[in-house]
């Protein structure tokens, strides 16, 4: 029992020193990393019938729960974890890369150049992520992704290997 009290004395005076956003970030993490799923849900399960590259994933309420579940270890893998979320989120449909670098902004781990991030990805044999359109005519023009089966099955075999 008193090592329960101390361990809980060493965590209660850490987050005492942090921001209520740091906090947050580092229970959520915490939780993640120490405590079991719930029974019902299966991080395996990838997409459906009708559509397979539309991930369906009930283990993760938040993308801070994927996110530290994942554990990306790069910009690449960092936007791949995003994108997976945003496809989640959107039914597998496109979505814009500002949504992509915004999600990893607001958790705090913003990359440097997003376009990067997803341009790793497209080079990947087999690709992760696709570009599916380009609106403008300029080097800068939005640009449109969507994940793909390979980038589906990586999510989860990342966010398996965290859960271990």
């Amino acid at each position: 029992m008193s090592q329960e009290i101390t361990a809980m004395q060493l965590i209660s005076d850490t987050l005492e020193k942090l921001g209520e956003d740091e906090r947050s970030r580092v229970l959520t993490w915490a939780m993640s990393r120490f405590c079991a799923p719930a029974a019902n849900a299966d991080p395996t399960h990838s997409g459906t019938k009708d559509n397979p590259q539309k991930p369906t994933d009930d283990a993760f309420s938040e993308f801070a729960d994927l996110y530290y579940a994942a554990s990306p270890k790069d910009h690449g893998e960092k936007a791949l974890t995003a994108s997976y979320w945003l496809s989640l989120e959107n039914g597998g449909q496109s979505f814009p890369s500002q949504d992509v670098n915004s999600l990893l902004k607001n958790l705090g781990f913003a990359v440097p150049n997003i376009t990067d991030a997803l341009n790793q990805c497209l080079r990947e044999k087999p690709a992760t992520i696709i570009q599916t359109r380009k609106n403008g005519t300029t080097r800068q023009g939005r640009k449109l992704y969507k994940i793909t089966d390979a980038g589906v099955r990586r999510v989860q075999s990342m966010t398996a290997r965290g859960n271990q």
